[in-house]
């Protein structure tokens, strides 16, 4: 294969009259979000601000915007690609239709050099960002709780739930594994927290507690973080919930599913965890739901 380094080419210019950003494709997630903060738009980016824009495409493209405004790359209107006889074509939805089916997250970004997107905005309006952590009780409920919020308010609300282990050990107890969310609501803080109470109801999230309370030196995921609900205008929501992971080498493996997981298979998952065999880090990215959307 060819490896094509793009980053120098990362300009970024937006259109208040089109309402479309042009992107270059070395531009990261960062640069994009410093050129559209000033217009008050957005668009459905990932969590990461050093992510490329050519690999969130082309890849599909998770963010928290994604059950509103689905995967980065439907809101994609345009690319220009230079094809392996050194043509340069851009395609569409009008033309060089296969090929622009074919960046949309279906081949890996292996169909040409992609040089530069093109893609829709949206309003940037108030949201409301949260991370919210519980005792190490009732795992297999909250999660249960968390999924219903999410069906229940399908494209107001982006969330990423998770059970994560408390101690860097082997073989974790129940009283070893937490429950955690993180998400965007796109609404008030009055109205996130009514649609929180039932998942409350199963158990009280701990007060002003990060995800497991483990030293950043011996765990693997975010840093320390307090638990907060917050309504803020959407660049600076966008900015609480930026991530700086991941940190050093790692493997991940993730699966769709097309229903709600039942209980069944929590507790399936939750039993794959505790025969995790240990390591020098407390493994906080093991048993993850993100919410998704898309075309």
């Amino acid at each position: 294969g060819l490896l094509v380094d793009v980053r120098y080419m990362n300009a970024v210019t937006f259109d208040p009259g089109t309402g479309i950003v042009q992107i270059s494709a070395g531009a990261n997630n960062q640069e994009v979000a410093e050129c559209l903060r000033p217009h008050g738009v957005s668009y459905p980016a990932g969590r990461c601000p050093t992510v490329g824009i050519g690999g969130l495409v082309l890849g599909g493209g998770w963010g928290f915007s994604a059950t509103r405004h689905g995967a980065t790359c439907d809101s994609l209107v345009a690319t220009d690609v230079v094809l392996a006889d050194a043509s340069v074509v851009t395609a569409t939805l009008e033309s060089n239709t296969d090929l622009f089916w074919g960046v949309r997250g279906a081949a890996g970004g292996n169909l040409g050099v992609n040089s530069g997107f093109s893609l829709k905005t949206y309003a940037a309006p108030n949201v409301t960002v949260f991370n919210l952590s519980w005792p190490a009780v009732k795992q297999v409920e909250l999660m249960d709780a968390l999924q219903s919020m999410q069906i229940d308010h399908p494209t107001d609300l982006s969330t990423r739930s998770k059970i994560v282990m408390t101690v860097a050990t082997s073989n974790p107890t129940l009283e070893q594994l937490c429950v955690t969310t993180t998400g965007l609501y796109w609404g008030s803080k009055a109205d996130f927290m009514e649609i929180l109470q039932p998942v409350v109801a199963v158990a009280k999230p701990v007060p002003d507690g990060d995800q497991t309370g483990v030293p950043r030196s011996e765990r693997s995921g975010p840093v320390k973080r307090e638990g907060s609900i917050l309504e803020l205008g959407y660049w600076e929501g966008r900015d609480y919930l930026a991530t700086n992971d991941p940190q050093g080498l790692y493997v991940s493996k993730n699966s769709f599913l097309g229903e709600r997981m039942s209980i069944e298979g929590l507790n399936e998952m939750i039993s794959w965890m505790r025969r995790w065999p240990g390591g020098s880090l407390a493994q906080l990215n093991m048993g993850l739901m993100f919410a998704f959307g898309g075309a």
